[in-house]
């Protein structure tokens, strides 16, 4: 189970077969296809968000399950054309919180020689991969919850006062290869 100030350990086979279980509890009875959903490998996802009170402005979150089981997935907004996220040129698709005690998104932060975008929420494994500091009672419970907590708290939050909008106003242009 997650806990404060330790750093997940990455279990691929532990997060594939956590995954495999609790995929069709969290689609229910829809396919991926019809959730708009991306299964990109054995252990990442690319899925669909809301944001704005109306849910208008879409995000593409993409879900990592190395450190699950034990820890919620990693996190990260995406573009859904490369399916990463390119801080200099891809902030679009970047929300933009302020003012929310429990969610924050930061389009680079570093830590021990690297800077990727955060998630800064328990219910991403980013958060506990920075050894955040965390009150008990909103440490990630691998027996309560599953990745669609994660999901849920996301959404929750881009669908909150909190939510200002993206990050950079104008939608890039796709150039054709």
């Amino acid at each position: 189970m997650a806990q404060a100030s330790v750093r997940p350990i990455a279990n691929v086979q532990l997060g594939r077969e956590k995954l495999e279980q609790h995929l069709p509890l969290v689609l229910g009875d829809q396919s991926l296809e019809q959730r708009g959903w991306t299964r990109l490998n054995a252990v990442t996802l690319v899925v669909p968000v809301h944001a704005g009170l109306d849910g208008a402005d879409d995000f593409f979150l993409r879900l990592g399950f190395e450190y699950y089981g034990e820890w919620p997935p990693t996190a990260c907004f995406v573009n859904p054309v490369t399916l990463s996220f390119a801080p200099d040129g891809d902030l679009y698709w970047l929300p933009v919180m302020i003012g929310d005690p429990g969610f924050a998104v930061h389009a680079k932060h570093a830590y021990e020689n690297q800077t990727n975008q955060l998630i800064c929420c328990s219910f991403t494994a980013d958060f506990y991969l920075i050894l955040h500091s965390v009150q008990p009672e909103h440490i990630w419970d691998c027996k309560r919850y599953n990745f669609g907590a994660t999901i849920h708290r996301v959404e929750r939050a881009l669908r909150s006062e909190f939510y200002k909008g993206r990050a950079a106003p104008n939608k890039p242009q796709v150039v054709p290869s």
